[in-house]
């Protein structure tokens, strides 16, 4: 196995919105299946247990290949060091043996690391060397701890998103930028652009900010910075000891020391300070130490913090008990933990001595050992929330603080007694003004509730009074273009139009980048770099940013979604063979990136004479803005019938409309089209109205932007300039390809001239293929009582199941005349995410076909040689000799769902539904020989009379047992099943798909066998009509009976009332209105009779007599 390329996807891509690696790896023919290699998997697994199942992503028919074993290991090493990654794909290329594989990560240099781990362990598996799995976890999980964000900043930028603000990280570190362009603002940790440098040396300065605190009216201690440790036992004596050593700019409690009472114990303390910086010593305050969390003008948090400290037991040793308190799993080295391990070091261990104590002493039991003079968390303390415990007038304090000093987010430290009453009743007082604060306190506290103080800072910055509206999300409108041919000149001409609004554009394409008309960069720039860099320039109000296929392919897109998606034309293709892109629907893929991330309240603007890309509607979350120049295509005339917005040509007029509504604009007042002679450019103007109109841009700077933007080469290099020269016109055009050869012809030509002359650079063509079907003579008589009632369920009956969904899920407003437009249409565009409703749609209905297809694939094999032989064979009749019945089939189906349940969801799609296709296909054959005969020449239905009470017993007891066991094991282990009870549970399932089956055939066969009534006779009859109509009835019921909140007992009652009622009404009315019998699955005489294969001479209609039981599908009238 060969990794040849390994790229980061910083954005979204073809693949998914997730960051993710891709790598293109190349397998030998001998690591293309796993299967073949002998003793592999069992190797991988002994180095990697957690790896977890192996099998292909595209189809479980796929072998599986050394490629899924790298996305699989990959994905799996990351989770397992704690990223929280979920999604990988493998991709077979068009080229034999080369696979592209893409697995998510949360952090680029781990997730690299962990395709370099996975490498190593596919290699060791291969070899049989040695792989440590659990050092290469080790050092992912230290490497996503380096880089990731810590939990202040990480807290921040986790509110950002659930506001939908988007973010960049400008370094490795703690630097980020929320939101784009002229909205943007930066955070470092807790400190906010908002904080000038002045407030930040103010904080640092623990003399300079005390005493401003008490210049206003804040109670602070007494105190003052000395120079030696003389000094500073003459001022602790002046102002009363004990007293607190700390140095003047520190923090996080670094060389800090409280409650000093000695000279010995100062001079220890003032070497601490000192190793840091000036020294500083203050009048200690008796009490807890608090922190208060000010972000604006208000309090968010409070937490009381208490110094590291173990209990003792009266048998272990201080170090023992240490280690044992390091052990809670909320304790970490650093800051990416809520708590940080207690430190057995210098400082501790002279903590310790104070209290007469060593590492090793044993202390009493209960007795509590300070281990550190201060509290902070990132010395190993802990931490109490009591914000709901702040008097007002301590609130007030802090919030004065904060306000002195300047800090927008501020960590105000008190010592007092207790929070609960003001400061200046028991001798308490602000001690620090922290800038940039720890957030871990408050996010998880030790004890009580956590706060989200990241929400309360994100709308301190982007809430009311102060970006204007509680609902800012820190966005610029933005406008991505694709396609084939036109991107360049739309991209342009949607600037221009912001431009003409008055905002400061940025604007990405093949020639560079600009920003409010003055480019910064040259070359192509349609990248995802250059668009991040447009969206970190502080002037940009707007932004447009044409989007080539390669820079999708290379990194994804350089934002997160757009407000509009324009995609010009796919047409022929460009750059086809590249990049394992071969066709124009392969094309898409990359193309529709950009339709995939519209905004909810966006809009994709694409171009509905292009098949391909007017398909990308299906895709867009948001809205969609078809353009065209013939305003009588179909999808355009549909569009406008259901009020949604179009722009197209109608004669001598671009026009712009919604319903009834409509906006005109002459094709004379928009000059680089030459009053509407030059196709593409008409293409090009309809493009960039419909972004502009998306974008909320209003008609008069439409119309301005239209007349004054010039086809010119200085507004659009190389894009259809038109220049004269000595009496001649001269027209240079960019175009590449075949589609924009053809263009550039027909528009030249539509010019006026005496002679031309074209020079053509290059030119591209594409084949096509055809494929044509035929249906075969022998399935005219069965196709005509299935497919029949398929085609009229599917254009009757189902559609206003499809109507009622969309209107209930997606929020439909239109008629449902207008929806069944849309249906016969086929139209894809009702999606919820990547969830798209398929129009038209057989629902409850897949039966039909599945068993029209079924039935012919038997009506073949009967036709070939010894086929009837096969189902008349003895052995058939062995499957149900001496109680096999019950058992042999049990087992098929326990293996079908073995092997197949797994690697087949089910999807009721006929060419894509494995797993149900192996059951049903094996009832039904199991059905059509055993059962398929009046003269029970295999026995079975004898055998099912025989054995029906042990059917019905076995089917309870296994019911019983299935559920008994997954009861308990969910109570005793949760979700997580063990494989061997995985396949206990599979058995017992199928045990409760066959059992009923032969319980249901042996009461058939007792109750109804050898008798006849009409009651009987219509009830067979009856079955087929009510399969079909019983699911619309139901759906239709529901949602009638909804409005009316009726308790749940009247509903249930109600709905099956209504069902049985509806179902009894269309059985009815298909039996007497003759012309709808075959439509409805009847005959047109009323009779039908059973199917027996075996005995050709049986097959013509007569009397039923003694009508086969329902439910096996071999009877006409039991489907």
């Amino acid at each position: 196995m060969e990794v040849s390329r390994t790229r980061a996807l910083r954005g979204p891509n073809m693949w998914s919105r997730h960051t993710a690696i891709e790598a293109v790896v190349h397998c030998s023919e001998t690591e293309r299946a796993l299967a073949d290699m002998a003793g592999f998997e069992a190797r991988l697994r002994e180095r990697f247990p957690g790896i977890g199942p192996l099998r292909p992503a595209s189809s479980a028919k796929s072998p599986i290949t050394l490629a899924h074993v790298l996305e699989q290991a990959a994905l799996a090493l990351q989770a397992q060091a704690g990223c929280p990654v979920t999604f990988s794909h493998t991709h077979t290329t068009s080229e034999p043996g080369t696979y592209q594989v893409v697995v998510e990560y949360s952090e680029e240099d781990v997730g690299r690391m962990a395709f370099d781990k996975a490498v190593e362990l596919i290699a060791a598996a291969q070899s049989g060397g040695a792989f440590d799995a659990d050092a290469a976890i080790k050092a992912l999980r230290e490497t996503d701890e380096d880089i990731r964000l810590g939990p202040s900043t990480g807290s921040i930028v986790d509110a950002a998103c659930k506001r939908g603000i988007p973010f960049r990280r400008l370094t490795q570190g703690s630097l980020v930028q929320l939101g784009w362009g002229v909205k943007q603002r930066r955070i470092w940790a807790a400190e906010v652009d908002a904080t000038s440098a002045v407030s930040e040396s103010i904080a640092q300065d623990k003399d300079l900010s005390k005493r401003l605190l008490q210049s206003a009216g804040v109670p602070v201690p007494i105190g003052a910075p000395v120079n030696s440790v003389d000094e500073a036992w003459e001022l602790a004596q002046e102002i009363g000891l004990p007293v607190v050593v700390k140095p003047l700019d520190g923090n996080q409690g670094k060389g800090v020391t409280v409650n000093v009472a000695t000279r010995e114990h100062l001079e220890m303390a003032y070497k601490a300070a000192d190793e840091i910086g000036t020294v500083m010593v203050e009048k200690f305050l008796p009490g807890s130490d608090y922190r208060l969390l000010v972000v604006g003008d208000k309090l968010v948090a409070a937490a009381r913090r208490d110094p590291p400290n173990v209990i003792g037991d009266g048998v272990h040793t201080v170090r023992q008990l240490v280690d044992k308190v390091n052990e809670d799993p909320r304790r970490g080295d650093g800051h990416a933990t809520s708590l940080t391990k207690i430190r057995l070091d210098d400082i501790a261990i002279a903590r310790l001595d104070l209290q007469g104590l060593t590492p090793e002493s044993v202390p009493d039991k209960g007795r509590r050992v300070i281990l550190r003079n201060n509290a902070n968390l990132s010395t190993g303390g802990t931490a109490t929330d009591v914000t709901d415990d702040v008097h007002p007038e301590v609130a007030a304090r802090a919030i004065a603080a904060a306000t002195v000093v300047g800090l927008h987010v501020c960590g105000v430290d008190v010592v007092a007694e207790s929070v609960h009453k003001p400061l200046e009743e028991q001798s308490g007082g602000i001690v620090e003004v922290n800038a940039a604060p720890g957030l871990r306190m408050h996010l998880s506290p030790s004890y009580g509730k956590g706060r989200d103080v990241g929400e309360a800072i994100i709308s301190s910055i982007y809430g009311p009074g102060n970006r204007g509206s509680a609902n800012e999300d820190g966005r610029i409108p933005i406008v991505a273009v694709t396609g084939t041919n036109g991107k360049t000149t739309t991209s342009r001409l949607v600037a221009h139009m912001f431009a003409t609004q008055g905002l400061r554009v940025g604007m990405t394409n093949t020639d560079g980048v600009y920003v409010d008309g003055r480019q910064t960069d040259s070359g192509d720039c349609s990248g995802p770099k250059s668009a991040r860099n447009v969206l970190m320039h502080p002037d940009v109000e707007a932004a447009v940013f044409e989007t080539a296929r390669g820079g999708v392919l290379r990194e994804g897109l350089g934002f997160d979604r757009c407000q509009v998606a324009v995609v010009t034309n796919l047409g022929e293709g460009d750059h086809l063979g590249m990049n394992f892109l071969n066709t124009v629907e392969e094309l898409a893929l990359v193309k529709r990136v950009i339709v995939q991330n519209v905004a909810d309240n966006g809009y994709a603007v694409l171009n509905a004479a292009d098949p391909v890309v007017a398909k990308m509607a299906e895709v867009c979350p948001g809205q969609v803005i078809f353009f065209a120049s013939d305003r009588h295509h179909p999808l355009m005339a549909t569009h406008r019938a259901q009020g949604k917005r179009c722009v197209y040509i109608d004669g001598d007029a671009l026009v712009a409309a919604q319903g009834a509504w409509r906006e005109s604009i002459p094709l004379r007042d928009i000059p680089f089209t030459r009053g509407g002679a030059i196709p593409f450019q008409n293409e090009n103007a309809m493009a960039a109205v419909a972004a502009a109109w998306g974008v909320g841009l209003d008609w008069d700077t439409i119309r301005r932007g239209l007349a004054s933007f010039m086809s010119d080469p200085d507004s659009v290099p190389g894009r259809f300039n038109v220049m004269d020269y000595r009496g001649a016109t001269v027209i240079a055009d960019y175009g590449h390809n075949g589609d924009a050869m053809r263009a550039l012809v027909q528009a030249v030509q539509a010019l006026p001239a005496n002679k031309r002359s074209v020079v053509i650079s290059g030119a591209a063509t594409a084949l096509m293929a055809q494929r044509a079907e035929r249906p075969g003579a022998l399935l005219a008589t069965r196709s005509q009582r299935l497919l029949l009632p398929l085609l009229f369920g599917m254009a009757v009956i189902v559609p206003p199941q499809a109507y009622l969904e969309v209107v209930e899920r997606l929020h439909y407003s239109g008629s449902y005349l207008d929806f069944l437009k849309l249906y016969f249409q086929a139209y894809h565009g009702f999606c919820r995410g990547d969830d798209c409703l398929a129009l038209p749609t057989w629902n409850h209905l897949w039966f039909l076909p599945y068993l029209w297809t079924y039935t012919v694939l038997v009506l073949l094999a009967l036709m070939l040689p010894g086929g009837r032989r096969v189902l008349a064979h003895p052995a058939w009749g062995r499957l149900v000799a001496d109680g096999r019945l019950l058992w042999v089939p049990w087992l098929v189906f326990a293996l079908l769902r073995q092997h197949l349940l797994e690697r087949f969801p089910t999807t009721h799609d006929l060419l894509h539904d494995g797993y149900q296709h192996g059951v049903y296909a094996a009832m039904f054959l199991l059905g059509f020989a055993l059962f398929g005969s009046r003269d029970d020449r295999h026995g079975a239905w004898a055998a099912a009379r025989r054995w029906r009470w042990a059917a019905l017993l076995g089917y309870i007891a296994v019911q019983g047992l299935s559920e008994a066991i997954v009861s308990a094991w969910r109570q005793a282990h949760g979700e997580d099943f063990p494989e061997a009870l995985l396949m206990a549970l599979r058995a017992l399932n199928a045990g409760k798909q066959w059992l009923p089956i032969v319980a249901m055939m042996g009461f058939g066969r007792q109750w109804f066998a050898d008798r006849d009534s009409p009651m009987l006779r219509w009830l067979t009859l009856a079955v087929f009509p009510f399969y079909l109509v019983h699911q619309t009835v139901t759906v239709i019921a529901g949602h009638l009976l909804a409005p009316l909140h009726w308790p749940l007992a009247l509903e249930a009652f109600a709905l099956v009332a209504i069902t049985a009622l509806g179902c009894l009404l269309a059985a009815l009315v298909a039996m007497r209105v003759n012309a709808l019998r075959p439509w409805m699955g009847l005959g047109p005489s009323g009779r039908s009779a059973p199917l027996d294969p075996l005995n050709p001479s049986k097959r013509k209609r007569r009397k039923a007599k003694s009508p086969a039981p329902c439910g096996t599908g071999l009877s006409d009238s039991s489907y």
